[in-house]
């Protein structure tokens, strides 16, 4: 079967890299831009350019070495397409852009401006690669996901959905960045992890390991997600913050300053961790609840409600702090300790026996009083404790000698405040 020539070589040539490239014209009408007699680009030899379909070089345009411009495919204004890059469906090569090595585009991919595919690389479907970015390695970008400004896609990274990768940002090792997701800034997707849904990783945040951040999540500042943490709903994690091992943030909470998260912990509800906080093992933060300064909640232990637990304070074991207790000032809970609406402070406050009326004041009921033996939770000191008990609220009292009174735990099925009790110190009685 003969094959009908749809352009020939002319004599005008030009010597580029050592090459001598010539200038094509169309022996027929190529399609609705290019008719029979046009001037096209230039290929180093009829190899470069099918003679089948519409395909075409036009401007100044270069193929050469043995990359090949095939189907309805396109290279135009100062691009080039080199050494053994591939060229199929409608794909668009134009600008400055340039697509080398193995490199291979599909479909309805476009490269333009001063971007570069190379290596091993491939962009297909209606992706986008443009400005100064660059795809390569064996990176696959596709769907109708974009890459421009100065962002890089390499290795084994794949970009698409509608996913958009720009400014600084970089995707590389096995991650994946799609959906409608957004990695911007000096951002980072690296190793396993995933960036997808409609959340938005930017600044110099990193997420990697086989990290996950979706939904409508975001990940910014210096902040870094990885090992096998999971980031989704509309939480934010920030600052310089770490999230790590199997720790989820979810809901609208938010982790931000230097807090770490990590463990098998997760932070949920509108709770927000800050500052030098740590919540980790299968800690629970959520609600309204807040762990910031030095705090650190671990083992089994929960906050929940609008509870504050802050300064160097740890709460640990299965403890619980609900309500809209503050817990603070070096203190150490654990155990199976439920605190609901409670203040404990390192610096203790005192009250007298007179002040027991106060007491039943609050509780208005008739209460009944029992003495027992018992330990300090923080140091194991042995001590007497009194046990105040009405309609199921207890309040326990450390007996300091025969005329002092020191509150140190409230227990109760529900919210109820303090604010009637009155504390005085020591030195006033």
């Amino acid at each position: 079967m003969t094959i009908t020539s749809k352009y020939e070589l002319t004599k005008e040539s030009i010597n580029y890299n050592g090459r001598t490239l010539y200038r094509i014209r169309a022996l027929e009408d190529i399609n609705i831009e290019v008719k029979k007699g046009d001037i096209g680009g230039y290929v180093e030899s009829t190899s470069n350019l099918s003679q089948y379909r519409n395909c075409w070089v036009y401007d100044d345009a270069k193929v050469y070495d043995n990359a090949k411009v095939y189907d309805n495919a396109k290279v135009y204004g100062l691009a080039e397409v080199y050494n053994n890059a591939l060229l199929f469906g409608n794909s668009l090569v134009y600008d400055d852009a340039k697509v080398y090595d193995q490199a291979q585009l599909y479909n309805n991919a476009q490269v333009y401006g001063l971007a570069e595919v190379y290596e091993d690389a491939k962009v297909c479907d209606k992706a986008q690669v443009y400005d100064k970015a660059q795809v390569y390695g064996n990176s696959w970008v596709y769907d109708n996901a974009k890459v421009c400004d100065d962002a890089k896609v390499y290795n084994n990274a794949q970009v698409y959905g509608l996913a958009e990768v720009y400014n600084n940002a970089q995707v590389y090792g096995l991650a994946e960045v799609y959906d409608k997701a957004q990695l911007y800034g000096l951002a980072k997707v690296y190793d396993k992890a995933k960036v997808y849904v409609n959340c938005w990783v930017y600044d110099k945040a990193e997420v990697y390991g086989e990290a996950q951040v979706c939904d409508d999540a975001q990940v910014y500042g210096e902040s870094q997600v990885f090992a096998y943490a999971k980031i989704y709903d509309n939480a934010k994690v920030y600052g310089l913050a770490e999230v790590y091992d199997q720790a989820e943030v979810y809901g609208h909470a938010q982790v931000y300053d230097k807090a770490q998260v990590y463990g098998l912990a997760e932070v949920y509800d509108k709770a927000e961790v800050y500052e030098d906080a740590q919540v980790c093992d299968d800690a629970q933060v959520y609600g309204e609840a807040q762990v910031f300064d030095y705090a650190k909640v671990y083992d089994k232990a929960k906050i929940h409600g609008s509870a504050k637990v802050y300064e160097d304070t740890k709460v640990y074991e299965f403890t619980e702090v609900y309500g809209q207790s503050n817990v603070h000032e070096s203190d150490k809970v654990y155990g199976e300790e439920k605190i609901n609406n409670f203040f404990i402070k390192h610096e203790e406050k005192y009250m007298t026996k007179n002040n027991i009326e106060i007491l039943e004041n609050f509780f208005s009921k008739k209460y009944k009083t029992e003495i027992k033996s018992g330990k300090m939770a923080s140091s194991d000191e042995e001590v007497k404790v009194m046990i105040i008990t009405t309609q199921g609220f207890e309040l326990h009292i450390i007996l300091e000698n025969d005329e002092d009174l020191k509150i140190i735990n409230l227990i109760c099925p529900h919210p109820i405040p303090l604010l009637p009790v009155k504390i005085e110190d020591k030195k006033n009685d």
